[in-house]
């Protein structure tokens, strides 16, 4: 069967977008909803799958001479799926019971989820929707988990393509932080779902950041010794997460197609925002941001608004906006 060719561009430029995307997540369905920390087993996959690539490294002729900063980008790669648009970390969040999620893991990847706010955006015929997970006290969709280590991993090359170049530390952070905006604007953002999410912003930078400690400071995460190359200790993710993952926290910015289908279905959520549950997650995440340093990734982000060139969702699309006022 052929296509007119109006149709197949449109349709290729869709289709990588969603091989190259990870998935939506409905944060507002998980309010309210009971989960168990998944910190552990989310620090434990991680020691797994690095321990893996670290054996296979170590296995290698040229172990001796592999540098660092090679190996860390071998283990964000190793997390890529090339088969699907949903990466190794987030499909085993996603379907194999070890993370306590919302909905839960026996969830039909392709049910309809009649409940979502997401319920009537287009992505939905081709894309399940994420789910909801805690880690250190912090909700976030799986999706995260792909942003934070892949896309995080493509951030890490740009800053060592900078540094290699002569440019300076900031420069490099900027480099990736302006690859995220640029994706954000394009597939893995508004193409793809009409979604551009500033907590994708926040868990690929703190992915970086995940992946400049295995190489970077004082005490790096990666060693190399007389056996090859090792952890040096055990993962602790806690530096890296916090409420800017949360996209109910942290709100996106949708075009407005996609936000007209949406927002009836959000307004529902209003009666929520003063229930005891909902009030008390503010307060605990207001308490966390503000013991936060205002990092360059959020910075440049913030400059953008200010100059207008991104849009502040908080103000038109967030729930606080658009709720009717007590």
């Amino acid at each position: 069967m052929s296509y007119p060719l109006r149709l197949a561009i449109p349709m290729t430029v869709f289709l990588i977008s969603v091989t190259s995307s990870a998935l939506e997540t409905d944060q507002y369905m998980a309010w309210g909803e009971h989960l168990n920390d998944s910190s552990h087993a989310l620090e434990s996959y991680l020691e797994k799958q690095t321990n893996s690539v670290l054996q296979r490294v170590n296995q290698g002729r040229n172990w001796k001479s592999r540098d660092c900063w090679s190996i860390a980008l071998e283990i964000s790669k190793t997390e890529k799926s090339t088969l699907s648009f949903i990466d190794h970390i987030e499909d085993w969040a996603f379907d194999r019971g070890e993370v306590d999620t919302f909905p839960s893991y026996k969830f039909e990847r392709n049910s309809t989820t009649e409940t979502s706010v997401y319920r009537e955006a287009f992505f939905r015929r081709f894309l399940p929707l994420g789910k909801t997970m805690e880690v250190y006290d912090v909700r976030f969709g799986t999706d995260k988990l792909s942003h934070f280590i892949t896309v995080g991993g493509e951030y890490l090359k740009r800053y060592l393509e900078t540094l290699r170049t002569g440019g300076t530390k900031n420069q490099a952070i900027l480099a990736g932080v302006n690859y995220g905006i640029y994706t954000e604007n394009n597939f893995f953002g508004y193409t793809s779902s009409g979604v551009f999410s500033y907590a994708d912003l926040e868990s690929n930078f703190q992915g970086m950041n995940y992946l400049r400690s295995f190489c970077e400071g004082k005490d790096p995460l990666l060693q190399q010794t007389l056996r090859g190359w090792e952890l040096s200790r055990r993962i602790n993710l806690e530096p890296y997460i916090n409420p800017y993952w949360d996209e109910s926290f942290y709100p996106s910015h949708m075009l407005a197609n996609l936000f007209s289908k949406v927002k009836p279905y959000l307004m529902t959520h209003c009666p929520n925002l003063d229930t005891w549950w909902i009030r008390r997650q503010k307060n605990r995440y207001t308490e966390k941001v503000q013991e936060l340093p205002e990092h360059l990734g959020m910075k440049q982000v913030n400059l953008l608004i200010t100059q207008g060139i991104l849009i502040d969702p908080s103000r038109t699309q967030s729930l606080e906006a658009i709720c009717p006022k007590q």
